[in-house]
């Protein structure tokens, strides 16, 4: 006898083709009477049309075909409503949406595990922590992948997804500045997917393993690790999202490099996909065009929220943050700072901000310090610790006591954030303004010209980005130049 899906095939087939039914599929068709029965032959006509939609990047129309299969097949047929509810969760992870794609791949895991299909139900499973990672989850998406990869020891043969397990779980771990057993993880997710052909996971662990080689200081392995997920990438029929990638993190790693030129002009040339914005936000940043940054930045905010994509939504406005004190707007950097803080410190979140570099640790400090000026945060001992924490991370030993010798330390290169370092002779003046003396006192004071305290206290306009004497102290005390 003829099965449904068989059946199914052929309709379809028949249909693209000719347009006719062929003789054998009507004498098929003659004989099924159950209502169930057809409509699960309807339901695998269309789940097929939604196979040729989805090459044809046709998104929309896949999505409302996937709708349309399920409701056509029946509550029995687990097989094709677990794999159509899979590739309804794949194509709103295509799109971006993670919100739907997460509930597509939990109802799909439901389905393929009642049934009893282990692979389809582990891919499924990859699939949703990946999603879930996406949405901000870190725990969530590791607590699902160390499902997988604690099944996937019991087997005397690997799971044909395991790989991506490891690659995902190795991802989370670099996230928790935890490196060296992230780099064991990807090597074993690597070798693995290597194995099984699925040469995205090749690419996303060799690309995530660069990252480590850059934090460890090891430029040849940063390299060597590039041109390996490069190498991987080409002459491949792999998801659209692979290419970006790389390209992305070869960007990001040119600009933690300080090869700004270099990484603006691989940008230009490359199709950064939806990393397009975060990326083009920081060579903004790099190039002191912040407001550019915001603007790009910003734009993108309420689509990022509404999607889902809590990850990017984090990530943007951390970047946020930095353009703002590049401006000079402490006070909107330092609270969209302690937002994004607040936000992340559930979740562990630690590469996000350490990966970028000095600018960050700056302002970390400075709201750091904050706290000594009696600054109100929700959950203020936490925060504290989780800044705290932060800091340890860039790699230097961190001690409450000597905030204020790091921040002095850390002024010589304010020009990184966007404010020229004021000379001792300068701070001198502010400090003797602040006691309210008048140019002819500071003067006598300091035994100098009357006009050459004007040139100080006009340098000091300059380098403060302000027009007014009353705010000479309020400025320098913002910028932590000043105690």
């Amino acid at each position: 006898m003829v099965t449904l899906c068989q059946k199914g095939i052929n309709h379809y087939l028949s249909y693209q083709i000719g347009g006719n039914v062929s003789e054998q599929d009507q004498e098929a068709n003659s004989v099924i009477t159950d209502h169930d029965e057809l409509q699960d032959i309807q339901g695998e006509i269309t789940a097929l049309d939604v196979y040729v939609n989805i090459s044809q990047g046709n998104v929309p129309h896949s999505i409302a075909l996937a709708h349309k299969a399920l409701e056509q097949l029946s509550a029995n047929n687990l097989f094709m409503r677990s794999t159509v509810t899979l590739n309804l969760g794949l194509i709103y992870a295509f799109s971006r949406n993670v919100i739907e794609a997460v509930q597509a791949f939990t109802e799909a895991s439901i389905l393929s595990q009642k049934m009893g299909n282990v692979y389809l139900a582990y891919l499924t499973l990859c699939s949703l922590a990946t999603m879930k990672g996406m949405q901000g989850q870190l725990y969530a998406a590791a607590k699902i992948y160390q499902q997988v990869l604690v099944f996937n020891k019991r087997k005397k043969q690997p799971l044909p997804y395991a790989g991506m397990a490891y690659v995902g779980m190795g991802s989370l771990l670099y996230e928790w500045n935890e490196l060296e057993t992230a780099e064991r993880h990807l090597v074993d997710g690597i070798s693995l997917s290597k194995q099984w052909g699925n040469r995205e996971y090749v690419v996303y662990g060799y690309a995530m393993l660069a990252a480590i080689k850059h934090v460890q200081g090891d430029k040849d392995g940063t390299l060597d690790m590039l041109q390996q997920a490069e190498e991987q990438a080409l002459g491949q029929q792999l998801p659209i999202w692979v290419t970006p990638l790389v390209s992305t993190y070869k960007v990001r790693l040119l600009l933690m490099q300080q090869e700004v030129d270099a990484a603006n002009d691989l940008a230009q040339r490359s199709f950064l996909g939806e990393f397009e914005n975060v990326t083009l936000a920081r060579i903004h940043i790099a190039l002191k065009h912040s407001k550019k940054a915001l603007d790009l930045l910003d734009s993108q905010l309420s689509l990022l929220e509404s999607t889902g994509q809590t990850r990017m939504l984090l990530e943007s406005r951390m970047l946020m943050s930095l353009a703002y004190f590049k401006q000079g707007l402490v006070s909107q950097s330092l609270q969209m700072l302690q937002d994004t803080l607040l936000s992340t410190q559930e979740e562990g979140y630690i590469r996000l901000f350490v990966d970028e570099g000095q600018p960050m640790q700056c302002l970390l400090l400075k709201l750091f310090n904050s706290q000594q000026k009696g600054r109100t945060i929700p959950h203020g001992n936490m925060i504290w610790q989780y800044i705290e924490k932060l800091l340890c991370a860039f790699g230097k030993p961190f001690e409450k006591n000597s905030i204020s010798e790091q921040s002095n330390a850390l002024r010589t290169s304010f020009s990184d954030v966007g404010i020229e370092p004021l000379s001792r002779r300068e701070i001198e003046v502010i400090r003797y303004v602040a006691s309210g003396l008048s140019n002819d006192e500071i003067a006598q004071s300091m035994v100098v010209a009357k006009s050459t305290v004007q040139w100080h206290i006009k340098n000091i306009y300059g380098k403060l980005h302000i027009h007014n004497r009353a705010l000479i102290v309020v400025r320098a005390r913002e910028l932590g130049l000043y105690p």
